[in-house]
């Protein structure tokens, strides 16, 4: 059965409020156990994984950890959620080390439509400090030197 508008509009307002409270056991009940993790910021907090994918809720939550770290004041402002037949895309902007991305993650949704089985981030920094070590040239992705 699709995705209903809501409860895809649901799982994405619920998504944005877990990362804002920085409670990793409110972000983790969103994520299946079998989760598939892509994002090109994969490399500059956990360079362990080649492909830039993580696969595991354990793999995961050791990533978010990290990244919680590195970014305390994290916080993601709600664009827009997009509903498809079982996923979604979460829009939103963050700034992080001086930059303000523009961001979306287009997330596959389990039959309950209550957890993300895959999940692929889109990153479109506006603005780079030359010292970020970040390299946006490439398509309008976010590409991160090493």
């Amino acid at each position: 059965m699709p995705l209903t508008h809501s409860a895809g509009k649901k799982f994405g307002e619920r998504w944005i409020g877990a990362w804002n409270s920085h409670d990793l056991e409110i972000i983790m009940s969103l994520y299946d156990e079998q989760i598939v993790f892509q994002s090109p910021f994969i490399i500059k907090l956990a360079n362990v994984y080649p492909d830039l994918t993580i696969r595991g809720k354990e793999n995961l939550l050791d990533y978010f950890k990290k990244g919680l770290e590195k970014y305390p004041y994290l916080q993601f402002n709600l664009e827009r959620v997009q509903v498809g037949i079982s996923s979604i895309v979460v829009s939103y902007t963050s700034l992080k080390e001086g930059v303000l991305y523009h961001s979306a993650e287009f997330m596959d949704l389990n039959e309950a439509g209550d957890k993300c089985i895959a999940c692929k981030c889109h990153y479109e920094p506006s603005l780079l400090p030359s010292s970020s070590g970040i390299n946006a040239e490439y398509g309008g992705s976010l590409i991160i030197d090493t």
